[in-house]
């Protein structure tokens, strides 16, 4: 992420109702010792007012190495805004893939689409 989007405040809204539902819960549990702590620790940061504002788009001309920009093609956080945004930061090498069938965690989602990734780091 580079910047708020109101799509991932809405999402993030919608993420703390299936959380009190009990099956986010459960799932980030796989991952996570404490589910709670690290759900309301993203989630408030996330949505207290003056975040709203966070960006660090100002920051990336400055990466000197190639950026490899993966989001799930599926994924209500992260947007193709952002991806776009990045590509024009003045950043000179920025390249993006946005796995089919993917959600907001293409890392665990998208195994037969690593070819991608593999071929940016060639």
């Amino acid at each position: 992420h580079i910047m708020v989007e109101p799509i991932c405040i809405a999402s993030i809204e919608a993420g703390r109702a299936a959380y009190a539902g009990g099956g986010l819960k459960s799932r980030l549990a796989r991952y996570h010792d404490d589910p709670d702590s690290a759900f309301f620790g993203w989630s408030d940061a996330w949505l207290a007012p003056a975040f709203r504002r966070w960006t660090i788009e100002a920051e990336l001309a400055a990466i000197a190495c190639p950026v490899l920009a993966i989001r799930g093609a599926d994924s209500d956080l992260l947007t193709p805004a952002t991806v776009e945004r990045m590509a024009t930061s003045g950043h000179t090498r920025v390249a993006s893939i946005a796995f089919d069938g993917c959600g907001h965690a293409p890392a665990l989602m998208a195994d037969d689409q690593i070819a991608a990734v593999l071929e940016f780091l060639q």
